[in-house]
């Protein structure tokens, strides 16, 4: 779900969005797993319809939870997940619509 958080008192699951690279061209933003596990354990986390990732805006406080559609695989190895904002983020961050994230594993 998509709120407002107080800064002190972040959720201890979310990810700082300035760990992502935002492509507003695109409407993609792009992860590095080895980034984002040496700060934030477990990165996914159970969230609305599945398992996925909240992104917290260190400017704003708002925090967003992306859910995972897709998992990839090259030679039986795990390269990647795509992401979508989920429904009740997009009722709070239609900005959001249409935009999709790549967590690479790397």
């Amino acid at each position: 779900m998509t709120k407002l958080v107080d800064k002190a008192a972040q959720p201890v699951t979310a990810v700082c969005a300035k760990l992502f690279a935002w492509h507003k061209q695109l409407k993609t933003v792009i992860g590095e797993m080895s980034e984002l596990d040496r700060i934030h354990v477990p990165v996914f986390v159970k969230i609305e319809g599945g398992l996925g990732i909240q992104v917290i805006s260190s400017k704003s406080g708002i925090c967003t939870e992306w859910i995972v559609t897709q998992k990839h695989y090259t030679e039986g190895e795990l390269t990647h997940w795509t992401l979508i904002p989920t429904a009740s983020t997009l009722q709070c961050a239609m900005g959001l619509r249409g935009w999709n994230m790549t967590i690479f594993n790397d």
